[in-house]
């Protein structure tokens, strides 16, 4: 921890509290390189800091696209090749579904908020994590509601640094908006050398290899790539990848599972037809039953934990009654699915109504830990990549 960075260490009851810091800027600006590179030089001097990703379009922690994580960094879990995505480096992972923050703004703001009390349990329950901090990735949206969402990470997370890359218009709005707060230091940095700007067909691919080496294992997708390639070297070349992993397919009746959706009630938005001085109880973002029809082929759904389980979260997190709300309402039954992390990630393959059943893509052999699966809106067509 260098001199310039301690110097934003508050002391809270006598422990001392690691830096906490948000990095943000446009697309392509090397956001991530910073991140990582924080994040490893933490761990090499024998820190364990958190590495928070909240970009859900091109996540560096092994997970599908539409997941936000958190992640303990470890000098033992580091590795050139795989990166934050090692296999014994599992995050914690919370479904928001969707490419973007654009999408839809309220459901990603709830996410955030979920993935922020959980890090705050950890880092409560862990002193070595809390003294060692936290570097938060976002991604490049820093136009009108984005800047508002980046400062509400900003808030909700406590951070004590927001670096600022190569954006004079957001550092500027970001510095007079925690201006009041002399605990917040905001920093301009120069945007990277090395940062290139990726077309949209690029980052297609980036999300479909994130997907299928979520599925097949770390360079899954060079594998796939060496198989269909006349080279004289292929057979050298596949024998020094990692093992690829095995996923199984899973064929279920429809009445053995439960899938959900989230919409987001437009009620909240106008109050002027209710009495002076009282909101609407209704809840913005509603969970509900969605029915099973053949245009979920491809599509990647969320599965989570029955509700009453006890099973632990990855890397010591902690997610205690305060991370976990309870919404038993008439109006919303099925909104605890939007208060807990996600188990794990399904494709569908197929869906078969004359024999009542689908089929799905499953990272391992076996039974689902629970029926419950959250839809959103992320396609994967397995055999585009190769």
């Amino acid at each position: 921890q260098s001199p310039s960075i301690a110097r934003f260490a508050p002391q809270d009851d006598g422990i001392i509290r690691g830096p906490r810091i948000l990095v943000c800027g446009g697309e392509d600006s090397g956001k991530s390189t910073l991140c990582r590179t924080l994040a490893v030089y933490a761990a090499r001097a024998g820190r364990e800091p958190m590495y928070i990703d909240l970009d859900p379009n091109l996540n560096d922690s092994g997970v599908p696209t539409g997941v936000l994580t958190a992640l303990a960094v470890t000098k033992s879990a580091l590795s050139v090749e795989q990166g934050f995505a090692g296999l014994s480096n599992a995050p914690v992972c919370f479904w928001y579904g969707n490419a973007s923050p654009e999408s839809n703004p309220e459901l990603y703001k709830h996410v955030v908020r979920r993935l922020a009390l959980c890090v705050s349990d950890r880092l409560d329950l862990h002193p070595v994590a809390n003294t060692a901090g936290f570097i938060i990735n976002t991604c490049g949206w820093v136009d009108g509601i984005g800047v508002d969402i980046l400062k509400y990470i900003a808030s909700i997370f406590a951070v004590d640094i927001i670096l600022v890359l190569s954006h004079d218009r957001l550092y500027n709005e970001l510095s007079d908006a925690f201006k009041p707060n002399p605990k917040v230091t905001v920093v301009n940095l120069q945007r990277s050398g090395g940062a290139e700007s990726r077309s949209l067909q690029y980052r297609r691919r980036l999300r479909h290899k994130y997907i299928h080496e979520y599925f097949y294992g770390p360079l899954s997708h060079f594998r796939s790539l060496l198989v269909n390639k006349n080279s004289s070297d292929k057979s050298s070349l596949l024998e020094k990848l990692p093992a690829q992993l095995a996923p199984a397919g899973l064929e279920l009746r429809f009445r053995d599972i439960k899938l959900y959706r989230v919409i987001t009630s437009s009620a909240h938005l106008d109050d002027s037809m209710l009495p002076v001085g009282q909101g609407t109880l209704l809840d913005p973002l509603q969970v509900v039953v969605h029915n099973i029809t053949p245009d979920l082929v491809n599509t990647v759904l969320a599965v989570y934990h029955p509700r009453e389980s006890t099973e632990p979260a990855p890397n010591g997190f902690q997610l205690s009654s305060s991370v976990t709300e309870r919404h038993d309402s008439e109006n919303n039954p099925y909104h605890f699915l939007l208060d807990c992390c996600a188990a794990g990630f399904v494709v569908v393959t197929s869906v078969n109504f004359d024999k009542g059943t689908i089929t799905l893509l499953t990272p391992c052999s076996g039974d689902l830990p629970s029926p419950h699966l959250l839809l959103g809106g992320i396609e994967w067509v397995e055999g585009l990549l190769a």
